[in-house]
């Protein structure tokens, strides 16, 4: 709920920034981290 509420959110891969961006452009744009948000999302229900 919080990255969904950030202004910038930044993705990391190996230790470096992979991505930058809304949750939302992230969430449906980055692969990965699309997917983490999904598996999240699964485990809290």
């Amino acid at each position: 709920a919080a990255l969904a509420e950030a202004d910038e959110v930044l993705w990391l891969t190996g230790g470096r920034v992979a991505a930058r961006g809304t949750h939302a452009h992230l969430a449906a744009h980055v692969p990965g981290y699309g997917e983490a948000v999904r598996a999240e999302q699964r485990d809290q229900t």
